[in-house]
């Protein structure tokens, strides 16, 4: 899913299984999600800025992608690295 809400209502659902945040993501969208992550103990990098983010899944300029499938999800988060969110 892509953009800040889209990914906020992921994690609380528990769908969420990794989150590309944008490294130049506003203060107010970080907020919102890196603290929920976290909470949740959902996996996430921040990363690439928002323009790139955007772009590798086709879209304008976004401040997060999260991926709900697993397997893709454990293959990001091995290429990425990133925090564990536990």
């Amino acid at each position: 899913m892509a953009g800040t809400e889209r990914v906020r209502l992921a994690a609380r659902a528990g769908k969420a299984r990794f989150v590309v945040v944008a490294a130049d993501a506003s203060e107010n969208s970080r907020e919102k999600l890196l603290p929920l992550l976290r909470a949740k103990g959902i996996p996430h990098v921040v990363a690439f800025d928002r323009v790139r983010l955007g772009a590798a899944v086709g879209r304008s300029a976004l401040s997060a992608v999260g991926v709900v499938d697993p397997s893709f999800a454990a293959r990001l988060e091995e290429l990425l690295g990133g925090d564990p969110g536990r």
